[in-house]
C-alpha cells in the first residue's frame, strides 16, 4: 500500500470550525459531509457506503477496559448535485449520531445477514473507511513521558482509507492509504488536492449546491484542451479544390476504375452541375438529396451542390423505399441527383415525394428530379453542357449548411446531423495538418457516402492536390494489396476491423504496403490490435481517429510511432485536432480532474449546427458552454473518458446503449424498437458479443402468448428489414442465425 498525507491550511481550519459550530457538528462530520461530496463528484454514485471505526464503551463496565473495543459501521450517504452542504452536513449528523448510538451489532453478523455477492480480496459491503482521532501531542503521567508516533507499515487493508485527525490547538492534518495494486501515487496525490479544494469551496458557500463548487483550480491553464478563438478566416472546401485546379489543371484528382479525372475536368464539371441546380431554384440552405453509387461522379454532385451554395444528404438507393421516403421528406428535401439507371421504383420513389423526374445529359444517365413549382418551365431534358464551366456567383455565410448525414436514434427513428460550411472548413484545414497531407500522395477513398468519414476522405486530398482513389467494391484483402500497391496509394483511412483483415493477409503472405502513414477510426482498436498493425505496416505513423459525427468527424487524434508505447487496453484517442475544446465532464457538466472517468464534451468552431428540424434534441445535446464565456456551445457526446497523465484521452465505454461495430454507430434501441413493433415479440433485448475476434450482435425476443407459434426464420426476416432500414450505409447488416431457446 501507499500513504499520501495532506494538512489543513489555517484559512481553511478556521472556516470548518465556525461552520460545525454553528450548524452544532462535530469537525468530523463536517470532514467525513466533504468527503461523501468528493466521492459523488468523483464517481457520479448517488448512494454511497463508507466503512467507520466506532468505539463500543457504551456501557460502564467496558468504559475503564484495556483493549481494542471497536466495530466497524457502515455508514450510508445519498446525495443529489443539487443538494447544499448544508443539507448534507445535516444528513451526516443524524446518520452519524444514530450509528454512534448502536454501535454494537458485530459488523460480521451484519455482513451474515446481509449475504451480499463476495468478492476475492474485496471487502464486503463497503471498500473505503474513514477515521477521525483526536490526538495530544504529548502526556506527561506519573514521570511517565507518552508521545503520540505516525506509523507506516506499507499495508493497506482497503482500497482506500481517509485517516484525519486534530490537534488540541484545532489544527486538522490526515493522509489517505490506499492500495498500491488499484492506485498510483499521483491518482490518490490529485485525490488529496481535489479533498482539500473543494473542502474550501464548500465550507466558504455551504448554502448552494453542491454541484455549483470547483472539484479543480480554476487557474490550472492547462485543465483543458484549449486552442486560439477561431476567428481566422478559412477559404470554403470548393474554393481550395478550385484553387488547386488552378494550379495544376492536368494533375489526376480521381481514379475510378479506369476513368481518370483531372483536376480541370473535376473543377468545369462541378461549375456546369452548380449552374445547372441554381437555375432549377437551389439557394443557400437548401438540401439535395444524393441517390447514387459510390463513384467519382458521387464525388462530381457534391462538389457542385457546395459550389452551389445547397448542402447534400447522401443516402444508399438501396435503401428500403419507405425508409428513403422518410429520410428525404424529413430533411426537407426539394431536389434529388439519381444516378442510377431508372426503374420503376425510382418512378414511384420520386412519385411518392412528389417530384418530377428531369433526364439529366451527362458522363452517366442521371436523373434530376425536382419539384413542381421548381422544375415547371424546365424542358425534360437537361444538358449540362450547356452550362457555364466558371464557378457561379454564390454569396455564403460560414453558417450555412454544407451537408447532412444519419445516424442512429435510440427510438428507431434516425436523426440528421446538419454541418455548415464554414466548420466543414475549418475541420478539413486543420486534420490535413495533422495528416501532413501532401500533393504526391495517393489517398484511398474507403467509406461509404453515407457515413461522415467519408467526406473527410475526398475532401482532405482535393483541397491538397492529392490523387484519390475510389474503391469501387468491398475488397478482399488480396484484392486491397493488389489495388494499393498497383496505384501507390500512401496513405488511407480505415475501420480498425477491416484493416484488421489486411494486416493478417500482409503479415501471412510477407507482404508490405508503400505507405506514408495511414489512420483507422469508427471503433475502439485493441491494443494487441495495433501490435498488429505495427508488424504489418512497419514504421510508418498510425493514427487513431476518434469522432461523433455531431463534432465533425474527427474531432481527436492519437498518432502511434514506431517507439509508442500503449499503455491502455485500447488505443488512446489522442487530443484535440484544431481550435477545439476538449472537457470531461460529471453529470452536473462539473469538469473532472485527471484520471477521473467522466464524459467527453467537445466545443469551438468545429460543431455541427445541430439536428435537421429537431431544436428539442439540438438543445439536449448541444448545450451552452459553461467554461467560456463567449456563448458558444459543446457537445456532450455520452462517452465516457478519462484524461491520462500525459494530456492524451483514454475512450472507455458509452454512458448509454450505442456501440460501434465495424465503424458502424449502432443504438441498440433502435433494433430493440424494431423488434417490438412485431407482433410476435412481447419482450426484446440486443446486446454486443465480444467474445469471438468477430464481434456481432445478439437479439434475444420473448414470444406474446398469442404467437407462440412464430417461426424463427420469420422473425429473421422481418428483423433483416428492421436493421437495413435503420442504416444507410451500404453495409452488411444480414442475419447470420438464429437459434430458439
Amino acid at each position: 500500500g501507499g500513504r499520501i498525507t495532506f494538512s489543513l491550511s489555517e484559512t481553511a481550519n478556521q472556516a470548518l470550525a465556525t461552520l460545525a459550530q454553528e450548524y452544532q457538528a462535530s469537525p468530523f462530520m463536517v470532514l467525513l459531509a466533504g468527503f461523501a461530496v468528493l466521492l459523488y463528484r468523483y464517481s457520479g454514485q448517488t448512494d454511497l457506503r463508507l466503512g467507520l471505526p466506532l468505539a463500543t464503551r457504551q456501557r460502564p463496565e467496558t468504559q475503564q477496559l484495556i483493549g481494542y473495543l471497536v466495530n466497524t459501521v457502515v455508514f450510508v450517504c445519498r446525495i443529489q448535485g443539487q443538494d447544499s452542504f448544508v443539507s448534507v452536513l445535516s444528513q451526516t449528523k443524524q446518520r452519524l449520531l444514530d450509528a454512534e448510538a448502536h454501535p454494537d451489532v458485530p459488523f460480521e453478523h451484519v455482513v451474515d445477514a446481509i449475504n451480499p455477492e463476495r468478492r476475492l480480496g474485496q471487502n464486503p459491503l463497503f471498500q473505503i473507511l474513514v477515521n477521525h482521532q483526536q490526538i495530544t501531542d504529548s502526556l506527561a503521567i506519573h514521570g511517565w513521558h507518552i508521545q503520540s508516533q505516525q506509523l507506516d507499515n506499507r499495508a493497506a487493508q482497503f482500497d482506500l482509507s481517509l485517516d484525519t485527525q486534530q490537534d488540541r490547538h484545532g489544527h486538522i492534518s490526515g493522509f489517505f492509504a490506499y492500495a498500491s495494486e488499484l492506485f498510483a501515487a499521483n491518482t490518490i496525490q490529485r485525490l488529496s488536492d481535489a479533498y482539500q479544494h473543494l473542502l474550501c469551496e464548500l465550507l466558504a458557500a455551504p448554502e448552494q449546491p453542491i454541484a455549483w463548487h470547483s472539484l479543480v483550480n480554476q487557474d490550472l491553464a492547462d485543465y483543458h484542451i484549449e486552442y486560439p478563438d477561431g476567428t481566422e478566416q478559412v477559404s470554403y472546401v470548393h474554393q481550395r479544390i478550385r484553387v488547386m485546379a488552378q494550379s495544376q489543371p492536368h494533375a489526376i484528382a480521381i481514379i475510378d476504375g479506369g476513368r481518370l479525372i483531372s483536376y480541370s475536368e473535376l473543377e468545369c464539371q462541378s461549375n456546369r452541375l452548380a449552374h445547372l441546380l441554381q437555375c432549377c431554384g437551389l439557394r443557400p440552405d437548401d438540401i439535395v438529396g444524393l441517390l447514387m453509387p459510390r463513384t467519382g461522379d458521387s464525388v462530381v454532385a457534391m462538389l457542385a451542390v457546395l459550389k452551389a451554395g445547397g448542402a447534400f444528404l447522401p443516402l444508399s438507393p438501396d435503401s428500403p423505399k419507405a425508409r428513403l421516403v422518410q429520410a428525404l421528406r424529413d430533411a426537407g428535401v426539394k431536389q434529388v441527383l439519381y444516378g442510377c439507371p431508372p426503374s420503376q421504383d425510382s418512378a414511384e420513389l420520386s412519385a411518392e415525394l412528389g417530384l418530377s423526374a428531369k433526364i439529366l445529359v451527362a458522363q452517366e444517365p442521371w436523373q434530376l428530379w425536382l419539384s413542381t413549382d421548381g422544375g415547371a418551365h424546365l424542358p425534360e431534358q437537361l444538358t449540362l453542357a450547356d452550362q457555364s464551366d466558371t464557378p457561379p456567383n454564390v454569396v455564403l455565410h460560414p453558417d450555412n449548411a454544407a451537408y447532412l448525414i444519419h445516424t442512429s436514434g435510440s427510438t428507431g427513428t434516425p436523426k440528421a446531423v446538419c454541418v455548415s460550411h464554414g466548420a466543414l472548413a475549418k475541420h478539413c484545414h486543420a486534420i490535413a495538418q495533422t495528416y501532413a497531407m501532401r500533393q504526391d500522395d495517393c489517398a484511398l477513398h474507403f467509406a461509404e457516402f453515407t457515413f461522415d468519414a467519408a467526406m473527410e476522405q475526398w475532401l482532405v486530398p482535393l483541397i491538397t492536390g492529392c490523387r484519390l482513389l475510389m474503391r469501387d467494391s468491398l475488397w478482399s484483402a488480396e484484392q486491397a494489396y493488389l489495388m494499393l500497391s498497383k496505384h501507390k496509394v500512401t496513405w488511407f483511412e480505415m475501420p480498425p476491423g477491416y484493416l484488421a483483415e489486411l494486416a493478417q493477409w500482409l503479415v501471412s503472405q510477407g507482404k508490405t504496403l508503400s505507405l506514408r502513414a495511414c489512420s483507422v477510426g469508427g471503433e475502439a482498436v485493441p491494443k494487441d490490435i495495433l501490435v498488429l498493425f505495427r508488424q504489418a505496416l512497419g514504421d510508418i505513423p498510425i493514427i487513431n481517429g476518434y469522432g461523433p459525427t455531431e463534432t465533425l468527424i474527427t474531432p481527436l487524434t492519437w498518432t502511434a510511432l514506431p517507439d509508442t508505447d500503449c499503455t491502455t487496453a485500447y488505443a488512446p484517442i489522442g487530443t484535440a485536432v484544431g481550435q477545439r475544446y476538449g472537457y470531461v465532464v460529471d453529470r452536473d457538466l462539473n469538469r473532472l480532474p485527471d484520471g477521473v472517468i467522466g464524459e467527453l464534451a467537445l466545443g469551438g468552431p468545429y460543431l455541427a449546427r445541430g439536428y435537421q428540424h429537431k431544436p428539442g434534441l439540438t438543445a439536449e445535446r448541444f448545450v451552452p458552454n459553461p467554461f467560456l464565456s463567449d456563448g458558444s456551445r459543446m457537445y456532450l457526446t455520452g462517452d465516457l473518458v478519462r484524461r491520462l497523465p500525459d494530456g492524451m484521452m483514454a475512450y472507455l465505454g458509452r454512458l448509454d446503449n450505442q456501440v460501434k461495430l465495424r465503424g458502424f454507430r449502432i443504438e441498440l434501441g433502435e433494433i430493440e424498437t424494431g423488434l417490438l413493433s412485431h407482433p410476435a415479440v412481447q419482450e426484446a433485448v440486443v446486446i454486443i458479443d465480444n467474445s469471438t475476434a468477430n464481434h456481432r450482435l445478439l437479439a434475444y425476443w420473448a414470444a406474446t402468448a398469442a404467437h407462440d407459434d412464430t417461426k424463427e426464420e420469420d422473425l429473421s426476416q422481418y428483423l433483416q428489414n428492421v436493421v437495413t432500414g435503420l442504416h444507410d450505409s451500404g453495409g452488411d447488416y444480414s442475419i447470420k442465425g438464429v437459434t430458439a431457446s
